[in-house]
């Protein structure tokens, strides 16, 4: 959030009017705040952590997208490059939490092209208490503390793809809110 003053004003603004300065979160809140949700699925899709999709191989001959593709062929979905898709996500490499919410801002809507913890029967079984976890976390820190860089420093994202994320050391200062 250093890296994006504005949208992490406008996020401590709605923790502000939902919530107040003094009670701590609850997941109940999330559904009355549609901005700081789609500040969380813009982040995870922005910087996907987990970007190479475990491995799977198909059952049966399939053909998917103009191609064949043979039973026993292991395959790996690559979410990092779904996530990054300019005919899907217009400025892929700019974070716009906008992008999942309707036009008047009121409700959140999820592309069928977002899938960070993966899609289908498969996909990761802690999702719902992964998102739970990371909105209680990201609302009682934004409650809390105004979240900077110091004076002059020039974060980078460029950080290494592998199987997970992994961003370069950062230098953040978490300042308390009065």
């Amino acid at each position: 959030m250093a890296a994006f003053p504005d949208v992490q004003e406008k996020t401590q603004k709605e923790i502000l009017e939902i919530i107040g300065p003094d009670r701590n979160p609850d997941y109940q809140d999330q559904k009355s705040m549609p901005f700081t949700q789609a500040v969380m699925l813009e982040v995870m899709r922005w910087r996907t952590t987990v970007p190479l999709n475990v491995l799977r191989y198909t059952l049966a001959d399939t053909h998917v997208a103009g191609y064949d593709i043979p039973a026993g062929t292991i395959v790996m979905g690559n979410l990092w490059a779904v996530h990054h898709d300019p005919r899907h996500w217009k400025d892929p490499e700019s974070l716009k939490p906008e992008r999942f919410l309707t036009s008047d801002g009121n409700n959140v809507v999820k592309s069928p092209h977002y899938m960070p913890f993966s899609i289908g029967k498969r996909a990761c079984p802690g999702e719902t208490m992964a998102y739970m976890e990371i909105f209680l976390y990201f609302v009682s820190m934004l409650q809390k503390f105004d979240v900077r860089f110091p004076d002059g420093y020039k974060p980078t994202f460029e950080g290494k793809l592998t199987i997970t994320y992994t961003p370069p050391p950062t230098k953040i200062s978490f300042i308390p809110k009065n």
